[in-house]
């Protein structure tokens, strides 16, 4: 921990607990997770490193990177170290536009849609079960990129099905809740109740108890998105939110939709998560391509990472170190030290009132026409203001002009003049 300096606390479980850290060689910012590995069982050890295997195994611009693994001595505890998500999590922001009563715009819904659908497609070309998909466990970017994360239940299906019941309930599959055995098809379940979430700011499915949630999943109703989205979003939710596993559609198949397709040609960010050949053949509209001849390999997962008896020992079990553009960012450390301890407490701020931050955001878009109205309404009142001015600059005028006949005609007559003074003017302007 020594090559870290601790930021601040953003999530913390019953044997785990995530900080923001700087990386003092190359100066950057990264999520570390610090789990109690000793306090864990023999099934939970393995989740742990399951995580770290899995991370360490793929590369994808839509699942959270893996940088580095250790086990810090001082405290017993496995540190995992992973890109930091500048956001904070999809949920974080569903909850506040529930608190500020505010709705996702359609167009960010498909951004973040075609993303994560992106990012469990790298993960199932693996046979990978992320068996966990909810909006907490989607990280967003300022870019305006989204990636998957908290992969401690994933599962290897070399079988092709699983068994054990795992994840959130409001967003488990029908199989999941009635313990039949369950696939790849089970996220695309979790993936539909994200999406409709980010539509209705709640789950597809709720009831007050686990048994009417039960029936609610099982029978597979629930209510239609509000008229605000479009009927191509309806129609993909509806494909994923479909009782019987067979007739949901892959990760793969639903990128190739006619209405997905159509939203990824709009966004310049997908060019960076796609393939180049993916996105010739979406320009084509050859909906039966294949996504990329190097995609099309087997996906091969990192050994089973093995737990020594002695902890100090497992350090040499874990994935190498993987850091982007160490030697670039060395460079720039001691021009940058002094700026850090302010960016470090600013961090330490952000992340203590990361609802307040958001709201003042979210607010200040949703606000965005009442200050055009604002603003137009200044520039009237200006209008109008050098209107009066000029009007009454005209009076101020004539009324100069008066006084000096008046002095004239005054000054032929003999009689005394009250001189027009500048206190009399000052007066006319305030009125």
């Amino acid at each position: 921990m020594e090559k870290f300096k601790i930021i601040a606390k953003i999530g913390e479980g019953a044997y785990s607990t995530v900080y923001t850290v700087r990386r003092l060689e190359d100066n950057q910012l990264y999520a570390l997770k610090k789990v109690k590995i000793k306090q864990l069982s023999k099934k939970e050890k393995q989740n742990a490193l399951n995580e770290i295997r899995i991370l360490a195994s793929i590369k994808s611009p839509n699942i959270i990177s893996y940088k580095e693994s250790f086990v810090d001595e001082t405290d017993s505890t496995l540190c995992i170290v992973m890109e930091y998500a500048d956001e904070g999590d999809l949920f974080q922001k569903i909850t506040l536009y529930q608190k500020i009563k505010t709705s996702f715009n359609e167009e960010d819904i498909w951004r973040i849609f075609v993303q994560i659908t992106k990012g469990l497609n790298d993960l199932h070309e693996y046979k990978i079960l992320h068996r966990d998909l909810k909006s907490a466990n989607v990280f967003l970017f300022r870019d305006g990129s989204a990636k998957l994360g908290d992969l401690n239940v994933s599962k290897i299906t070399y079988r092709g099905l699983g068994c054990t019941q795992t994840g959130t309930p409001y967003y488990a599959s029908p199989e999941v809740w009635k313990d039949n055995p369950y696939d790849l098809k089970s996220d695309i379940w979790s993936l539909g109740c994200i999406t409709y979430e980010m539509c209705m700011l709640k789950t597809p499915f709720r009831a007050n108890n686990m048994e009417g949630l039960f029936k609610k999943i099982i029978k597979g109703d629930y209510p239609r998105l509000i008229r605000k989205y479009s009927d191509d979003l309806n129609y993909v939710i509806s494909t994923m939110l479909k009782v019987h596993p067979i007739d949901r559609p892959t990760t793969n198949e639903i990128l190739k939709f006619d209405e997905v397709q159509k939203k990824i040609m709009e966004y310049d960010i997908f060019k960076k998560i796609f393939s180049e050949s993916f996105m010739k053949n979406t320009m084509s509209k050859l909906g039966n391509s294949k996504i990329d001849e190097n995609e099309e390999e087997m996906k091969v997962v990192i050994d089973t990472i093995q737990i020594p008896n002695k902890l100090k020992l497992l350090n040499n079990n874990l994935p190498k170190a993987r850091y982007d553009s160490e030697n670039n960012e060395k460079n720039d450390l001691v021009n940058n030290n002094s700026n850090n301890n302010n960016n470090d407490n600013n961090i330490n701020n952000n992340n203590n009132n990361i609802n307040n931050n958001n709201i003042n955001r979210s607010i200040d878009s949703t606000l965005e026409n009442e200050k055009e109205m604002s603003n137009k309404k200044k520039n009237n009142d200006s209008k109008k203001s050098l209107k009066y001015i000029k009007a009454k600059s005209k009076d101020l005028d004539k009324l100069i002009k008066n006084k000096s006949k008046d002095i004239k005609n005054k000054k032929e007559n003999d009689k005394v003049i009250e001189p027009f003074h500048y206190k009399q003017m000052d007066k006319f302007i305030k009125e």
